[in-house]
């Protein structure tokens, strides 16, 4: 009887258990299901969240590319605000850019031979912002560049009869004194607005000095280099000058002229106060660099970064001697503010700037603006080329003929032109009586020409070593303007042209 109590106590037991493991099961069972749930939700959640990130970046790129759209456009306007500014916009509630332009282009290094181009190009570096609007804290952005070359297609307004200048090989801008003494030459058309002094300084009489000058034309025509001073044609107002100046330009030289008028057709341009330069509007302003009073054996030339057109001033006068050497533009500013030439071995030539759309010439601004006088003096032997101006005195003082070499390749103009007498040749004028008188004394085996007497008998060097010729290849001048930047709007456009070197996405955008 107890034992059968007993068993049926252990089999309710049993059961309990049995019950008990069940419900741990199915709870397990639950705590599984939900656990699965929560993942896959979980799941589903974060993917909808990628979804979104993943179009915020997208609406971002857009964004980018369309403020790079944007700022391209403006840029081919006269509504551009320049480099060094930036540019934003709107796209949306949630979406804008942001776009800044900078000078320059950072793939361009000095190692590169594209690298003057680098004051041409401007860098644009756009940003595109994307905002969940769930989560306005949450931002996408994403990163553009382009880089942009300016297409010069126009130059700024030059001064009123810059033309006249440079369909001279020298001429004088304005009336002036006008006194120029052999031996010199000057190749090709010349412009004068006085009274025309040629080599009467020499004090010599009428006799040798038509025998000079006849000489020189006729040992030219010998098969002799061409050593007369001037080939013409020479222009000037017939009014004002001496009668036998002009035969003896037409007749012992051989020269051609033209009745020009006196009356100054260049208007000269005041640039005391230019103190920076642009070469495009918009663009960097470049500071001009400031020489001394007093340079020596130094190179000064362009820097793309800092001085692109090679501009270098002066508020003085400024002497050059031994060694210099510019690649650029050299102007004095003030009235009294001179240009002194005292060295050897000194050489100035412009910069090259980039030709206009469909040409080849290279643009040039004048190499030398003295707005004083220009002299060169004793002891000094320099090479110029390019457009040389002086609002004063181009002065070419009285030296020793071996003493002083000049050789300008371009165009000259001043209001006074002096060339004064080489001194070995400034003598009286009984002694070139004399002298006349005994190259006359010769037999009909003497010497013909008395040029070639003169350096035969007399040791003097007759060959010019003051020489003003063209320009050896097609180049395209132009002037400094103080109010404008140097390439221009064409009057065809409604501002700038630019052409797109280079395009990159940022596809690692936040």
């Amino acid at each position: 009887m107890k034992h059968r109590h007993d068993t049926m106590r252990n089999a309710r037991n049993h059961r309990k258990r049995r019950r008990g493991f069940s419900a741990l099961v199915v709870l397990l069972l639950i705590a599984v299901t939900l656990s699965l749930s929560y993942a896959s939700i979980r799941s589903q959640s974060v993917n909808v969240r990628i979804q979104r990130n993943a179009s915020f970046r997208i609406s971002a790129r857009a964004a980018a590319l369309s403020g790079l759209t944007t700022a391209l456009k403006a840029m081919h306007t006269d509504a551009w605000t320049g480099v060094d500014s930036t540019l934003t916009g709107r796209l949306g509630p949630h979406e804008n850019f942001e776009v800044r332009f900078t000078t320059g282009d950072p793939q361009l290094t000095e190692a590169d031979a594209r690298y003057d181009r680098y004051p041409l190009r401007v860098t644009l570096d756009a940003t595109g912002y994307a905002a969940d609007p769930v989560y306005p804290s949450s931002i996408a952005t994403h990163r553009a560049q382009a880089v942009v070359e300016l297409i010069p297609r126009a130059l700024s307004e030059p001064p009123a009869g810059l033309d006249d200048l440079l369909a001279h090989t020298m001429s004088q801008w304005d009336s002036g004194a006008c006194s120029i003494c052999v031996p010199f030459r000057v190749e090709g058309p010349v412009r004068f607005r006085d009274r025309l002094n040629l080599s009467q300084e020499l004090k010599w009489s009428t006799a040798p000095w038509e025998a000079y000058h006849t000489g020189l034309r006729e040992m030219h025509d010998a098969g002799r280099p061409d050593w007369r001073p001037l080939t013409g044609p020479v222009r000037f107002p017939f009014i004002r000058q001496s009668g036998n100046v002009h035969d003896l330009l037409r007749f012992a030289l051989r020269v051609p002229t033209d009745d020009a008028p006196s009356t100054a057709e260049f208007a000269w341009q005041n640039i005391d106060t230019m103190t920076f330069y642009q070469l495009y509007p918009g663009g960097k302003a470049y500071q001009i660099a400031e020489v001394g009073a007093n340079l020596t054996k130094i190179r000064l030339e362009p820097d793309p970064t800092t001085n692109p057109a090679g501009l270098f001033a002066r508020s003085g006068t400024t002497h050059l001697r031994d060694g210099v050497t510019i690649r650029g533009s050299l102007f004095t500013r003030g009235g009294s503010s001179n240009v002194e030439f005292r060295g050897a071995a000194v050489g100035l030539e412009p910069a090259d700037l980039p030709p206009l759309e469909g040409t080849s010439e290279p643009v040039q601004l004048p190499v030398l603006v003295g707005s004083g006088s220009i002299r060169f003096h004793a002891d000094s032997a320099t090479e110029l080329t390019g457009l040389v101006v002086a609002r004063d005195t181009l002065d070419l003082r009285a030296a020793h003929q071996n003493r002083m070499a000049l050789r300008v390749e371009g165009h000259t103009a001043a209001r006074d032109l002096l060339i004064g007498p080489r001194s070995n040749w400034d003598q009286s004028e009984g002694w070139w009586n004399l002298v006349w008188f005994l190259f006359n004394l010769q037999g009909p085996d003497g010497i013909e020409w008395f040029p070639e007497w003169l350096r035969l008998g007399l040791g003097f060097d007759i060959e010019p070593r003051l020489t003003f010729v063209p320009h050896d290849r097609p180049v395209r001048y132009h002037y400094y303007n103080p109010n404008k930047p140097i390439y221009v709007p064409h009057p065809d456009d409604e501002g700038l042209r630019w052409n797109v070197v280079r395009w990159t996405m940022d596809t690692q955008g936040d």
